[in-house]
């Protein structure tokens, strides 16, 4: 069936003030401020991760009709376009095609995965994506900074009542100091070529990166984890997988996290502290 002409044909550009990160689209619309911002599979996940208010358009030209707009996207939107690290367009430009077949990818969708991480190939892709992504993160300060900082963030918002700070400090002033807390000096890893966690000195995490080792607990490698105890570094994660085009159901099984946890992560309905 033809497309419905529009009052306006128009190619746009839309940047996440954020992170500056950009997308380069077409639109045809009747209503000229529509607050249509795009549609492609990064921006979507980049206005849920950040906001509307985070984004701005601009229109870059105007046409007469749909194909000429489509041939001016398919001009600018190109190759060497698509290279830029900046750039959320997944395709070249043009008329889109759908990149999923729906019904093919949700049939059978949780007996591949199954097969997929029997698969030695497959695990070692995992591990060197997911220690890419970790290692991307890692090197960022603002990122890192969030992955160092204490487990206490996760009680922000409450407040202990002042009988129990007394409590607490009593017990913490004489068992927990130094070289007497558990936790002193020590960090959790885990690796998806070994498929464990494992505690190890802050000293030593350098040697264990290089390997390919990742940053926090992964609830793959649990039996159970509660929602209020996911690492700091994998609630960064699923945002970040999010922000770079990934789909829910993916998340969820990279992570281990059910996909209705990484939906409210992604939304910022839970750990809206950490971003």
């Amino acid at each position: 069936m033809a497309r419905k002409p529009h009052k306006y044909n128009y190619l746009y550009k839309t940047t996440c003030t954020v992170n500056g990160k950009y997308y380069i689209g077409m639109h045809g619309t009747d209503i000229l401020d529509d607050k249509y911002l795009g549609s492609g599979a990064k921006i979507r996940n980049s206005i849920r991760a950040h906001g509307r208010d985070a984004h701005k358009i601009e229109i870059l030209e105007f046409f007469e009709n749909r194909e000429d707009l489509s041939n001016r996207e398919r001009e600018m939107v190109n190759e060497d376009l698509l290279k830029d690290p900046l750039c959320m367009n997944l395709v070249k430009g043009g008329e889109a095609k759908p990149l999923f077949d729906m019904e093919a990818r949700s049939k059978g969708a949780i007996n591949a995965n199954k097969k997929n991480w029997k698969d030695p190939d497959f695990r070692e892709k995992m591990r060197k994506n997911s220690a890419s992504i970790m290692n991307k993160i890692w090197s960022d300060p603002e990122k890192s900074k969030k992955l160092l900082e204490g487990a206490s963030k996760s009680f922000l918002g409450r407040i202990h009542s002042e009988e129990t700070k007394q409590r607490i400090g009593e017990k913490s002033s004489l068992h927990q100091k130094g070289n007497n807390n558990s936790q002193f000096g020590t960090i959790w890893i885990f690796s998806h070529e070994e498929r464990k966690n494992k505690r190890i000195k802050k000293s030593e995490l350098d040697s264990y990166l290089v390997k390919a080792w990742n940053i926090g607990m992964n609830p793959l490698y649990l039996k159970k984890i509660p929602k209020n105890q996911i690492p700091t570094e994998t609630i960064i994660l699923i945002r970040s997988l999010f922000e770079d085009g990934k789909r829910i159901f993916e998340i969820e099984k990279e992570t281990g996290i059910n996909r209705i946890t990484v939906s409210n992560i992604v939304k910022n309905k839970i750990f809206k502290n950490l971003q």
